[in-house]
């Protein structure tokens, strides 16, 4: 009977074991959840028509359909503010006016095609940018970050600064912008998807639209607290980005010291993770060969190798291991850092002591998502 029992325990602490793989925390989305300011852009010239109106309407019904409209309690919640724009650009509310779902629907199916044949793309984007200095309740929350949804039918520059131009500022200072066309010229739809961030340039007439709106909100909302680095890599020509955040520490310390600050850093801090060779190379290329060797969370604790992770949650076991380390390391070598070759042709983990070698060290911790309120990842 008890050797059954002990089989069982064993089988079970296997089961456990690998149940706490050591893979990248993925960005997670729950719609409900959503903390984004959105302002949503809608041509309303005669080239979008009432045909394509109906259309942009049930788009943004079908988008925001499991999503949070206006401010709430739990500080979770998206605004919108609505711009519509034919040869000059309109505020039909600012974030602070819409305050449900049913508000955001009674603003959009009230919509009118304009009598305007011109579409100015350049003038919601000057707007934007102007309506993004707000210093009052329209303007962006200091923990929030925003998204343009921009549905044209038509693409023309009429002056400086070009459109491209207007959105690549907004761009470089963490604007999220979503692209739906509703036009038949392909060259158009090919500067309008330049617009947009990586992968979401659509068309009103993709199949797959809400969960493409959808998909680019959730990546909105996953990003990283200020002086951490997001760990993404490219993935068939895409960029695929996760939900962990890395920072170099270039102050020399011991191992103990560096794990330490790395939990001081941040209340869900920890030394970093190499679960893969691509996030090997993200933290080497982050110290830029200012430092060949440092720290990273991997240690030998009760028989095995274990990475760390945020206080309060159970270390990860070592389940694959990118470089050979000793097998049963002294008392000397408990602690692990990673080690790159004069000629950066290749790196490697090196045991070492816990409490004597001194290096630099790479800190992690979770992307604000979702499932991660960060109240106030910018320190503003």
């Amino acid at each position: 009977m008890r050797s059954c029992l002990l089989i069982l325990l064993l089988v079970l602490a296997f089961d456990y074991a690998n149940s706490q793989q050591s893979i990248e925390p993925e960005c997670r989305c729950n719609l409900n959840n959503l903390w984004l300011d959105v302002y949503l852009v809608i041509d309303d010239s005669t080239k979008m028509g009432a045909s394509g109106l109906s259309q942009v309407a049930s788009s943004v019904f079908s988008t925001f359909t499991n999503s949070r409209i206006g401010d709430y309690s739990d500080k979770r919640g998206v605004r919108v503010a609505v711009i519509t724009y034919n040869e000059n650009a309109y505020i039909r509310s600012n974030l602070s006016d819409i305050t449900s779902n049913q508000d955001l629907e009674n603003m959009i199916s009230n919509l009118q095609v304009s009598k305007s044949g011109t579409s100015n793309i350049q003038t919601p984007l000057k707007l934007i940018n102007d309506m993004m200095g707000y210093k009052d309740k329209n303007g962006p929350k200091n923990n929030t970050m925003s998204v343009v949804i921009m549905y044209a039918a038509d693409y023309v520059d009429y002056d400086q600064p070009t459109a491209n131009q207007l959105a690549y500022y907004l761009k470089e200072n963490g604007v999220t912008i979503i692209t739906v066309a509703n036009m038949d010229d392909s060259d158009k739809i090919t500067k309008l998807n330049a617009l947009a961030s990586e992968g979401y340039g659509f068309l009103l007439s993709n199949e797959n639209l809400t969960a493409g709106i959808q998909k680019g909100l959730c990546d909105a909302n996953c990003f990283c607290p200020e002086g951490y680095h997001q760990f993404m890599y490219l993935e068939n020509n895409t960029t695929r980005k996760f939900g962990s955040c890395i920072e170099a520490m270039f102050i020399e310390r011991h191992w103990s010291e560096a794990r330490l600050t790395c939990q001081n850093r941040n209340k869900q801090g920890y030394l970093a993770t190499e679960f893969s060779v691509e996030k090997a190379l993200f933290n080497q290329a982050l110290f830029d060969g200012q430092l060949r060797n440092y720290h990273i969370g991997l240690h030998f604790v009760n028989g095995a190798y274990f990475w760390e992770q945020k206080n309060g949650m159970p270390l990860l076991p070592l389940t694959k291991s990118l470089y050979p380390l000793d097998k049963f390391p002294g008392s000397n070598s408990l602690c692990v850092g990673n080690t790159v070759a004069d000629n950066k042709k290749f790196e490697s983990w090196k045991n070492e002591n816990c409490y004597t070698d001194m290096k630099g060290a790479m800190c992690e911790t979770l992307a604000c998502d979702t499932e991660n309120y960060c109240s106030n990842p910018f320190n503003r």
